[in-house]
């Protein structure tokens, strides 16, 4: 269970490693966290999740490019830093511009993001956010339908519509 912060010396790919050395990755982290990691800010926490899941073998170089590229736009320090965590032989470069963040990284960056963003709207509304994470842990463990979600959501997020419109599309 890798974890972004704590980078270690072996790679996604047996027989792989990485350009930084465990120092330099830890540096850069600490850079992308300083960047994006405070008050309501949910891109630190998305780009948590997708390393944890590149770390995993989740994500192949070539996808894990891509997300930076996307993510790191307008962070040219970033982006160009983002190296030092890639294998040999790969940089933010050597992919093709014009090539998509494939579908299933944008949703889990998008499903972090509403995850965070709930979690910090229902910081002072404990009753709220348990509700919700009950019904979430139901319709994970499949004792619900996303047909239940649907109708349960207003009635968790009554005070919160903006919250149900942006929850209702991930339980299509």
């Amino acid at each position: 269970m890798a974890d972004p912060d704590q980078p270690s010396s072996s790679s996604p790919s047996p027989g792989t490693r990485r350009k930084g050395t465990i120092d330099q990755e830890r540096e850069y982290l600490k850079l992308v966290k300083y960047t994006f990691g405070s008050g309501d800010d949910v891109r630190y926490p998305a780009f948590s999740g997708v390393m944890k899941g590149y770390n995993k073998g989740k994500y192949d170089t070539l996808e894990i490019i891509l997300f930076a590229r996307a993510f790191f736009e307008g962070h040219h320090e970033l982006l160009t830093g983002f190296n030092i965590l890639l294998p040999r032989g790969y940089s933010i470069d050597s992919v093709a511009p014009e090539m998509d963040l494939p579908e299933k990284m944008r949703d889990i960056v998008d499903s972090v993001t509403a995850m965070h963003k709930v979690k910090t709207r229902l910081q002072n509304d404990k009753p709220c956010y348990n509700s919700f994470l009950d019904l979430l842990n139901k319709f994970h463990r499949n004792l619900c339908s996303d047909q239940i979600v649907h109708k349960e959501l207003p009635i968790i997020f009554h005070d919160y519509p903006d919250l149900i419109a942006e929850l209702q599309i991930f339980f299509r």
